[in-house]
Formats: structure tokens, sequence, C-alpha cells
């Protein structure tokens, strides 16, 4: 965890979310981009992944003041170390099949805060392993990230929930 941590350059007490996805309208970063905005500086965000919207997304973070607290390692062929290193799986997809990625990071013990969208629900509901949001709001996503944010022990439960249901 901790050379992980250093690979992204993440201060020691970083509470770090992470989204790996494709850049695009249907994944909806940006509005993990507006939550971020909204958290307390030691909240920072790993997206790693490639697509049409990326450069949208980081002058977006631009914008928001956010830049120095988002991570965009491009495209990684192996996501175990970016996973490794955070503490909260997020996704603000506007809708969902199987979501692989959440799946992973669910398997390393990562609790979620994902939108309330079908394949989201289908994983989360029920589980232990997270919060569900209405898509859109980014207060509600901020909201449910720093109630995990704050509590370790309530993230390990998680976690564990998580590891166990997927």
């Amino acid at each position: 965890r901790a050379a992980a941590r250093a690979a992204y350059s993440l201060p020691e007490d970083a509470v770090c979310l992470v989204c790996a996805a494709e850049f695009s309208k249907r994944k909806n970063q940006t509005l993990l981009l507006d939550a971020l905005s909204r958290l307390p500086e030691n909240y920072h965000l790993l997206l790693p992944g490639d697509g049409a919207l990326l450069e949208e997304c980081k002058a977006r973070a631009g914008e928001l003041g956010v830049a120095p607290r988002c991570r965009f390692p491009g495209r990684l062929s192996d996501v175990r170390g970016a996973l490794a290193a955070a503490d909260i799986c997020v996704s603000a997809s506007r809708s969902e099949g199987l979501p692989f990625a959440v799946m992973e990071a669910m398997h390393m013990e990562l609790p979620c805060v994902l939108t309330r969208v079908k394949g989201h629900e289908d994983l989360l509901e029920g589980s232990g392993a997270g919060f569900l949001v209405p898509f859109g709001d980014a207060a509600a996503f901020a909201g449910a990230v720093q109630t995990l944010g704050r509590d370790a022990a309530l993230r390990k439960t998680m976690g564990a929930a998580a590891a166990a249901s997927v």
C-alpha cells in the first residue's frame, strides 16, 4: 500500500478515491471532480484510463481548483497498483451493465460510493459494501464519500462486505 501510494505521490494523510474507467460521457467523471471540490483538501482522486473526454476532465479539474488533488495516470494494463493506493472506489456512471472495474475494486476490499443505476445497484444493493447515491447529485456523492473517509472502521467493514459479495 505504501509503495502504491508513493507511486502516485499521495500524501500520507490522503483519503484516496479511485475510478478506473474510459473517459466518456457515460462514465461521467466530471461529477467525481465536482464532488471532490466539495471535499476537504486531504481527499484525492485517482482516475486511470483514457478516452475522448480525458482532456476535458483535466481542464475541469483545473477550473474547479482540484487539479493538484487529481491523478490522471492514463490507461493502465494492470490496475492493482491504483486499487492498492485507494481507500474508496467511486463511480458516477450514467448507466452500467456489469461494471468490472468496480468488481475488481470490491475484490480488493474497497468500499464503494456509486451512482444509483442498474449495474451498480445489482452489485451493491443489500451487500453492505458501500453507498448508492442519486445520479447527478454531487453533494450527495461528496457526503457519502466523506462519511466513509472519516471512518476507517466503516471502510474496513464495508470493504470486507465488498470482497465477500463480489
